[in-house]
């Protein structure tokens, strides 16, 4: 009995002997200003104004509707392009964000339905 305990203790030193450790000393940090991180983190903005808005294939009405995002979810934006101006409580906004999503490729919101981290000052011009 106390020669199995020894043997297994002694396999599980050498076992943790035996996992590799990364060498760290040739990894460089992520650089900060990378236009792509920046764009992505100024990108992230809520849906707000409306119980749920309808993501369209281009920046208008007219254009199909790809599927609808439900006030306060956080979503990731390219950039703003200017379409059809809408008008909402007085205030006219012609610039739709636009979204690059992995389940529906492209499509565009306006601005009305977005937070104010999606301006065209934060995020760009596509």
């Amino acid at each position: 009995m106390k020669l199995a305990t020894l043997l297994l203790a002694s396999l599980a030193a050498l076992g943790l002997r035996a996992s590799p450790i990364a060498d760290t000393t040739d990894v460089t940090p992520r650089d900060a200003g990378n236009d792509l991180l920046t764009k992505r983190v100024a990108g992230s903005c809520r849906i707000v104004n409306a119980s749920s808005v309808n993501c369209r294939s281009g920046p208008g009405t007219q254009y199909g509707v790809v599927t609808s995002f439900k006030k306060g979810q956080l979503l990731f934006f390219l950039c703003v392009q200017s379409g059809e101006c809408i008008t909402v409580n007085g205030a006219t906004n012609c610039g739709w964000d636009k979204l690059s999503h992995r389940d529906y490729g492209h499509c565009y919101i306006n601005g009305h339905y977005t937070d104010n981290e999606c301006t065209l000052a934060k995020i760009g011009r596509c």
